[in-house]
């Protein structure tokens, strides 16, 4: 076991820095103090304050206006934005009525008593805001500046966060070891085309590897029991617009498990819980056998409906050993048809073209629509206590045997 002896003054995101504070943690409790900030200039506001920021957020810097320090008023005056600057003064409470809610450190503010510029910034291609749109191709030619976005470090910070609590979790609590495994290989046969490094001897290359299966198991048959790794996986599928060249899987093995106990750890990791149905479940509630369940519309059996029915198909489906009829209720599906637009009925997996709409018997109504392969039917009920008025459309989605 490697224990670490850390002294506790040393502790913190200001640990062996030139600052004694980040911008984003000031708060009112930190008032009176001295403190010293380092970050690059936000915003310049009207030659009475400046806005710090650094990545944990931003802090109101108040210009001095005494006649005795005319020097520093002129040196903050003098500060381009995104000036890199070091401020030294003390915390206070922001006047009454001038609180920034909108802002963490909304509530105080720091006097200024000395400036020290690190690095002046000349002009940007772009402003460093959220709300200033940038083309992709311009954030990529200046990376460097887009990552300095709020939303670009909230997103590195949250993937470091999320693979040190994978660690913790897999290591610590389950017993996993962490493997780091080979970048160049030999081409492995199958699966998607590889990346080829060339090496020092003539006609001889590399291959950057597509995942470490190979190699997880070799781990494997040598007796690790329980390996992970963040694995960073080459596939060159540049042809295919939904592929990308690299990107990290986290590659899990564990030996003597079985499909519930690897579903079990997977729960755990991610803290949410897998769906599950069987086989009977899905094709009973959706018709098939993979169903996309994020719309939530469920086959309801409506054969009772249908006994003294006089439409032929249905009676013939209805005659057949087990003969059910399904349909998916459509939520407010009358109240679009009835405005006559019916482009702007309900949409489920595509866009459905309706081709007609013909009144039936018993006040049923019939649409047909064309989606891919599928002849589907939207039927309207009505309302037995309101004969005029029509319930919810079915979409009539399955026609046969149970």
């Amino acid at each position: 076991m490697i224990s670490l002896c850390v002294d506790s003054c040393t502790v913190g995101q200001s640990s062996f820095s030139s600052r004694s504070h980040t911008c984003g943690e000031l708060c009112s409790s930190h008032i009176d103090e001295e403190v010293t900030l380092c970050g690059w200039i936000q915003y310049l506001r009207q030659d009475l304050f400046v806005i710090l920021r650094d990545f944990s957020g931003l802090v109101q810097i108040l210009i001095p206006q005494d006649e005795s320090k005319s020097e520093l008023k002129n040196a903050f005056l003098g500060l381009t934005l995104e000036s890199v600057s070091m401020v030294k003064g003390r915390v206070r409470r922001r006047p009454e009525g001038q609180e920034n809610k909108k802002m963490s450190t909304g509530e105080i503010e720091v006097c200024a008593e000395s400036l020290e510029v690190l690095n002046t910034c000349r002009k940007l291609p772009f402003e460093i805001k959220d709300f200033v749109k940038k083309s992709e191709a311009l954030r990529m030619q200046y990376r460097y500046l887009d990552l300095r976005s709020p939303r670009m470090q909230y997103n590195l910070r949250l993937r470091s966060q999320m693979v040190m609590k994978m660690r913790e979790y897999l290591c610590n609590l389950h017993g996993f070891v962490d493997v780091e495994t080979p970048t160049l290989f030999k081409r492995t046969p199958g699966g998607a085309k590889e990346f080829v490094v060339p090496s020092g001897d003539p006609g001889k290359f590399y291959c950057l590897p597509q995942s470490p299966q190979q190699f997880k198991q070799l781990l494997m048959v040598a007796g690790i029991d329980r390996y992970f790794q963040l694995a960073r996986c080459y596939r060159d599928e540049g042809s295919k617009p939904d592929r990308q060249p690299e990107f990290t899987q986290v590659d899990i093995e564990i030996s003597f498990v079985d499909q519930a106990g690897v579903k079990s750890l997977i729960e755990g990791l991610i803290n949410v819980p897998f769906p599950s149905m069987t086989y009977e479940e899905a094709m009973r509630d959706y018709g098939v056998d993979k169903p996309d369940t994020r719309f939530g519309m469920k086959l309801v059996d409506v054969t009772t409906a249908f006994q003294g029915t006089q439409i032929e198909f249905i009676k013939d489906a209805l005659l057949k050993p087990s003969g059910c009829i399904q349909a998916i209720c459509v939520p407010e599906g009358t109240v679009r048809t009835e405005s006559g637009d019916s482009d702007s009925c309900p949409n489920t997996a595509t866009e459905p073209t309706f081709k007609r709409m013909e009144l039936i018997t018993n006040k049923l109504v019939l649409m047909r629509l064309k989606l891919f392969l599928y002849s589907l039917e939207f039927i309207f009920l009505p309302f037995k206590e309101s004969p005029n008025q029509k319930c919810a459309p079915f979409n009539l989605f399955y026609i046969g045997n149970q």
